[in-house]
């Protein structure tokens, strides 16, 4: 069980706010404010797509640099036939958890279409 300041239970609802809202929580005051509140955000959801065709690639992790580096050296098996890779979208998330519910829905039909979109544009 974890023991989080006011100041961190609000910024968490920030955060699930942001990320409801299509937001990639990527600003840079959120950040800032996740590390005064003592919040770390940690676990990434990743979309990757090959350079060589259209094949996606969705994952999590903690470390997304390394995570890309892997892919692109074909030490992975289910992408190395498509490499190279570059990240065309990531969220962040606090808990592993809840990163693996939304890899897992991202890996949905809907999750799919809606990458889709992303991919395409309007």
């Amino acid at each position: 069980m974890y023991c989080l300041s006011a100041e961190a239970l609000v910024l968490i609802k920030r955060i699930i706010w942001a990320r409801s809202s299509v937001a990639c929580l990527e600003s840079a005051s959120l950040r800032a404010e996740a590390d005064r509140a003592g919040v770390f955000i940690v676990y990434y959801v990743y979309v990757l797509k090959s350079d060589l065709d259209n094949h996606f690639y969705t994952g999590q992790t903690k470390d997304i640099d390394a995570r890309l580096s892997l892919h692109n050296s074909g030490k992975v098996n289910s992408t190395k036939r498509y490499k190279p890779w570059k990240i065309v979208y990531y969220e962040k998330y606090i808990t592993r958890n809840e990163a693996v519910k939304r890899e897992k829905h991202l890996k949905s039909r809907a999750g799919r279409k809606w990458l889709k979109q992303i991919d395409t544009g309007p």
